[in-house]
């Protein structure tokens, strides 16, 4: 168990330990749900080093949760839609290590206690219609909107389109 647990935004010094756990979660998360080529590709396009620093400049708010200086997790918000206040979150992973704990929902709710503080009305998210994270966010009190199928590249991702109010 996991006993001191901080979060923070990340810095650009931490995008490297973000693109790090990234691939240790895909890895240890996705291969009983898309392909590894697909996996690879989307670590390639999502979490280099290059691609993180552009989220970042895109206005993506990267919130880490932290025990004693080691990163336990992640989470990434953005605006999707200013006139709306709305917010997306575009990430939210955990080192496979310390799943379980509650680390999840605590990442969870203080991403949407951000957004809250940014005036946001409303969380939404895409999640893999396969994915067991799914069932995690029904329990967090997400409804699903639609279920979309979003060509990416040679690939089709299959999600579900989730949203929260955050009021």
């Amino acid at each position: 168990m996991v006993e001191e647990i901080s979060f923070r935004l990340a810095l650009s010094q931490d995008l490297p330990l973000i693109s790090e756990l990234a691939a240790k979660a895909w890895w240890a998360h996705y291969p009983a749900i898309i392909s590894s080529e697909q996996i690879a590709l989307m670590l390639e396009q999502m979490y280099r080093l290059e691609a993180l620093n552009q989220q970042v400049k895109d206005g993506h708010l990267f919130i880490m949760a932290e025990s004693h200086r080691d990163l336990l997790g992640f989470a990434s918000i953005g605006v999707h839609s200013v006139s709306k206040k709305v917010w997306k979150l575009h990430k939210l992973y955990l080192d496979p290590d310390y799943k379980g704990y509650g680390l999840g929902r605590k990442l969870l709710s203080t991403a949407e206690d951000w957004c809250r503080l940014r005036q946001g009305k409303e969380l939404i998210l895409n999640v893999n219609r396969k994915n067991p994270a799914f069932g995690f966010y029904l329990q967090m009190g997400y409804q699903v909107l639609e279920e979309v199928d979003i060509p990416y590249y040679q690939f089709v991702l299959n999600d579900y389109v989730m949203s929260k109010s955050l009021y």
